[in-house]
């Protein structure tokens, strides 16, 4: 289904030359259709090859510096995206979602003080937004926050995110919801080789998200294997 929307997507823009979102909606599309089995990355190249030009002439425009930060997001790709990472925060500041995607590109390349920053802003901007999607935002925020702190050996700004986390009403959402309220405690735990506390993770119900209940199994196995309770595992 994602091949032949891509084709489609493709099809509008030729049919509409003039139609720069047509085009711009066209290399997502070419993105969304890279695999993990492509070394040679090239649906991420060829999305950006569309986006680039594009930027240039529109610096402000939010979906080019959204897109491309999703074309380049691969560990060797992703010093290309630092600028459009650089802009996006300034492009949209109010917009939770704008203010956490330059921490794609920033984790990517282990600029963990930036993606602290970003992400707080990206939570503090969620929080004042409210309702479930807000929640679902800075879920979202807090958990690039925790990965980042924890690469920092900073453990009391993990432990601030991950006992915030924690507050949000399990089985509210499935989908980045749940997968946040899964893999902000099994991060803190592994993270820090503390495998009885992974082995003792509550599984919380992610509806409609199965594989973010998944992590929290996962990491109750892995903390078992390591705590030497194999039958646990």
């Amino acid at each position: 289904r994602i091949v032949a929307y891509e084709q489609t997507m493709a099809q509008v823009a030729k049919d509409n030359p003039g139609d720069t979102e047509a085009r711009i909606f066209w290399a997502l599309a070419v993105a969304q259709t890279a695999t993990p089995t492509d070394k040679t990355l090239a649906a991420n190249l060829h999305a950006a090859e569309i986006l680039e030009p594009l930027f240039k002439k529109m610096p402000a425009h939010p979906g080019l510096a959204h897109y491309i930060i999703h074309a380049y997001d691969t560990p060797t790709l992703a010093p290309r995206a630092l600028d459009a990472a650089r802009r996006y925060a300034s492009i949209a500041p109010v917009v939770p979602h704008a203010l956490h995607m330059p921490s794609h590109t920033f984790t990517r390349v282990g600029y963990w003080k930036e993606s602290i920053a970003t992400n707080k802003k990206s939570a503090e901007a969620a929080r004042k937004a409210g309702g479930l999607a807000g929640a679902g935002e800075e879920l979202h925020a807090l958990d690039y926050q925790t990965y980042a702190a924890l690469q920092l050996a900073d453990d009391t700004a993990a432990v601030a995110a991950r006992d915030r986390a924690v507050t949000f009403e399990a089985g509210a959402a499935g989908g980045a919801y749940g997968f946040a309220l899964a893999a902000i405690p099994a991060r803190y735990a592994l993270e820090r080789q503390a495998w009885a506390e992974a082995a003792a993770l509550t599984v919380r119900p992610a509806p409609g998200a199965v594989y973010a209940e998944a992590i929290t199994h996962f990491a109750r196995a892995i903390g078992a294997a390591r705590a030497g309770t194999p039958a646990a595992a």
